[in-house]
């Protein structure tokens, strides 16, 4: 009953795919199967619970098995050899595994884990529901995946999700040739340095070859951007209030979070002396300022700066600052508002006075 089951799930997916697709590099036309797609590289789904953590990952779909595997690396450049060693390690979980099923023909969720000592970390959990997962685009069925066997391979370096329909196909995935999958990811990557690009990658295997191959790279979107405001501050015993305006160079990191800010700053501090006559004079003191900010979220969400950073004034006629001055500051950046305590270098760097400084940026 169950394979009748499947077998009508695989019509429903083999009836999405109508046209010859497209294929990248030297590729033949896909046979109808379970991951017979049209594919769309900016798009393309993975399991729902499939595991993410690192940026580059390669999915490799078997098409006579009805299986798949997906590789996550924290640095793929370094890590070629994940790929090629996963049969022969697979093959020694699996004879970990089984003696401890109590019923085979049951779909299990395994997690395998290993400590710094090399020590190996097996749980093993039946499915408490059979979940068929089905994903559609544009109201055609792209995945089908029919309960089965899933397997997460937890590393420092590396994670890799293995399915499959049943425990036969585990071990018919241990026979398969993963050297020709690590070959396919080797040449696109030295074909051109990834830097801080993602690599998403898509392989179809069938009889021990691969008839599909896209790679797909994602660019980090760093941004460039400008920003003006004012606020007030104490040097020493004097108050001024200051208006600035800056350029903030932002980089982001491979998940598109921003994770570092260079910022370029032009400030004007407005000091103002009561003079012998009782009048009040006020003194332009303008300050270029550079500063390195990292974000302490790890997210999209409101971003949290905290840098450092330094300050000079290239000509002076302040009476705090007769002569040039350098200052160094502590940046914390909280939606809009900024604190900075400062520490000022003055008398030709001989003396020193603190201050403190809080804006808002328009």
């Amino acid at each position: 009953m169950r394979n009748l089951l499947f077998t009508a799930l695989l019509c429903v997916s083999s009836v999405a795919y109508s046209q010859q697709e497209k294929q990248s590099s030297s590729t033949s036309r896909i046979p109808p199967g379970i991951y017979d797609v049209v594919r769309d590289m900016d798009n393309y789904s993975y399991p729902a619970n499939e595991i993410k953590h690192f940026p580059d990952s390669l999915l490799v779909e078997f098409q006579s098995l009805g299986a798949l595997v997906v590789f996550n690396f924290a640095d793929v450049d370094n890590e070629y050899g994940a790929v090629s060693v996963l049969p022969e390690d697979l093959e020694i979980w699996l004879s970990e595994i089984e003696p401890a099923l109590a019923d085979t023909t049951i779909p299990h969720i395994i997690h395998i884990s290993f400590a710094r000592n090399g020590d190996r970390y097996i749980n093993i959990e039946e499915r408490k529901k059979m979940v068929t997962r089905v994903t559609s685009r544009r109201d055609k069925v792209v995945q089908l995946l029919p309960p089965g066997w899933e397997i997460y391979v937890h590393k420092s370096i590396t994670e890799t999700y293995i399915y499959a329909q049943d425990l036969d196909g585990l071990r018919k995935i241990c026979r398969q040739d993963f050297k020709v999958l690590e070959d396919s990811l080797r040449t696109e990557v030295k074909r051109t340095p990834y830097k801080r690009h993602r690599l998403e990658g898509n392989l179809i295997v069938a009889d021990n070859r691969v008839v599909h191959s896209a790679f797909y790279r994602q660019n980090v979107n760093d941004v460039v951007e400008g920003n003006a405001g004012a606020g007030f501050g104490f040097a020493g015993n004097y108050f001024y209030p200051e208006f600035h305006g800056s350029v903030n160079f932002i980089l982001r990191d491979w998940k598109n979070v921003k994770r570092t800010k260079i910022t370029f700053e032009g400030s004007n501090q407005v000091f103002s002396v009561t003079l012998p006559s009782g009048r009040l004079k006020a003194y332009n003191t303008p300050s270029l300022n550079f500063s390195v900010n990292t974000n302490l979220v790890d997210s999209n969400d409101e971003p949290v700066w905290v840098g450092i950073g330094m300050g000079i004034l290239p000509y002076t006629n302040s009476p705090l600052f007769p002569e040039r001055m350098v200052k160094f500051f502590i940046n914390t950046t909280l939606g809009r508002f900024t604190l900075s305590p400062e520490l000022y270098l003055i008398n030709k760097y001989k003396d020193a006075t603190a201050g403190f400084r809080m804006s808002y940026g328009f």
